[in-house]
This record gives structure tokens, sequence and C-alpha cells, in this order.
């Protein structure tokens, strides 16, 4: 698992490292608008970018809300009707920061091109302070790893044959887009809280005292901790 940020995401701007991604599973992109204006433009500006394919909510490629499927009688065909940044981004989840933070992967299986999005619409604090993106990556590197010990540890149920905590959800939306969402709505929470405390005098350090009381907050009753003895 990776999260990348920041001059990350520039270096995949470059031509030699466009298609540097493509395909890896667990890697999660954390740009905000103009930055995936420049992921787009250079990844597009690689080749002929005419497939036609519509935009899925949150995606920086077509008109916003629609979206298509991709059903085709070929995995040539499929591929072929995958935009240019689709391809060069295809099974890494993409974190679209904003006032309202968009996470969404396109994937190919077999002769399916699968598109999923979520949409973060927790509100957060009125001020933007320099660092809030680098709280927001770091919450989602965690989410991350608690992700993969998730997926190591039901791996390992289903080779003992002990399935029945497991229950897959029900949206579809894989666990590592629900985790990129849970950490969006955590920093949107925290920088709530920090401004209502500081005001115009929030700085990212008044976030980062605000994540342990947001996540108790949020999760609630999901953490159980044995009594003191």
């Amino acid at each position: 698992p990776m999260v990348i940020d920041a001059d990350g995401l520039y270096l995949l701007t470059l031509k030699e490292y466009s298609d540097l991604v493509a395909g890896y599973k667990g890697l999660v992109l954390t740009p905000n608008a103009v930055e995936v204006k420049r992921l787009t433009q250079s990844m597009s500006s690689t080749e002929d970018d005419s497939s036609g394919v519509e935009e899925i909510p949150g995606s920086p490629v077509g008109s916003p809300g629609k979206r298509r499927s991709a059903w085709a009688d070929s995995p040539e065909k499929a591929v072929s009707e995958m935009s240019a940044f689709e391809r060069a981004t295809e099974g890494v989840v993409i974190v679209k920061k904003g006032a309202m933070d968009v996470i969404f992967s396109t994937s190919f299986e077999e002769l399916d091109v699968k598109r999923e999005s979520m949409l973060c619409e927790e509100q957060g604090g009125l001020k933007r302070s320099g660092g809030i993106g680098d709280i927001l990556s770091g919450c989602i590197g965690t989410f991350v790893a608690w992700n993969r010990i998730l997926s190591e540890s039901r791996k390992r149920d289903t080779q003992h044959g002990d399935t029945k905590d497991y229950v897959e959800a029900s949206s579809g939306i894989n666990d590592l887009m629900l985790g990129c969402w849970s950490a969006c709505c955590v920093t949107k929470r925290a920088t709530k809280h920090a401004f209502e405390k500081k005001r115009r005098g929030m700085t990212a350090p008044d976030i980062l005292e605000e994540l342990a009381r947001t996540v108790d907050e949020m999760t609630g009753d999901s953490i159980v901790v044995d009594d003191e003895k």
C-alpha cells in the first residue's frame, strides 16, 4: 500500500513517468483540483484521447456527473473505451480534495470497465490552512494500513474456513475506498472542531490535536475497551 501526494503527483505529470502507477493495487493518489487538471492534461497528451468515455462523479474527464457502462466484446475494445487518464491510473484510488472530497477508481475486469466513486459530504472548517492536505494524507495512510491488516486477517480466516464475521458491503464499494472516505470524513470534522476553537488563528497543529477526539466521536461504540482491573 502507498499514498502519493505533493511532489509525487508532480512526478506523475512527467511524460516518462505518466504510466508508472497503472495497475498498482493498493495505491492512493491525493490531488487537489489543480493537480487533477495537471495529471489529466499530461496523461492525455501522451496519446490520442478520443475514447468518448463519459465521466463518473469526481472524474476529471468529460462532463460532471455522468457515467457509462463500458461493456465490450473483447478486452482490446473495453480498454480502448477507457480514457487515457483511466488507463494511466487503472486500479488506483484517487482522492480529489475540495469542498467535498471525491474518491473514485477505475479498474478493468475481464470485459468490463468498472467505475466506482464516493463523495465525502462531511462539513469542514471555514479556513483553509497550510498543512491540512498533509494531515489528510497521513490519515489516509493510517486507514490504508488498517485496511491491509484487515485484509490479511480475512485471508487467514478464509484459509481456515472461518468467514462468519465477514460480510461483503452491499454497495459493492471496495474496502480501500471506504477507508479513504473515512479518512476524509475524520479530517473534515477535525478541521471543523479546530476552527470552532481557534477561528481565524487555526493552523494545522490545531487540527492534529482534534484527531483523537474526532475518531472516538465518529466510531462511537465500535471500539470495545476492556475494563481495567
